[in-house]
């Protein structure tokens, strides 16, 4: 079955409002959390760590670890709601809409990779 345009829209608002939800109130925990060790610890915090770096840094109870994570977490949030946007085009059998989508997606995770590399 098919959906209609008003359907799609919809489910779109409701996905992508979900997502960037869920996303803010990730970032919003871990920098919380991030700031309460910073304060009770005192620490320095200098730059944003990479992600492997700041999971190893957050397991060992570190400021800049949790914090690098917030910011992570919320520079990511974006890419999740197109994700979510994705599943609602894929759903509505939106194939240029979902191709639009993916093409978002691949040009953030080339992005991502080369930053990795360089």
């Amino acid at each position: 079955m098919t959906m209609t345009r008003q359907e799609t829209d919809k489910l779109l608002l409701l996905y992508v409002k979900q997502a960037l939800l869920v996303g803010m109130y990730v970032s919003f925990g871990l920098l919380t959390i991030g700031v309460v060790i910073y304060l009770a610890s005192e620490g320095d915090v200098g730059k944003v760590l990479g992600p492997i770096d700041a999971i190893e840094s957050a397991l060992n109870l570190e400021a800049q670890g949790w914090l690098s994570l917030g910011i992570i977490s919320l520079i990511l949030t974006p890419l999740l709601g197109i994700v979510a946007a994705l599943v609602v085009f894929v759903r509505a059998k939106e194939q240029r809409m979902a191709g639009v989508a993916l093409l978002v997606i691949g040009v953030v995770a080339l992005a991502i990779m080369v930053k990795m590399i360089v």
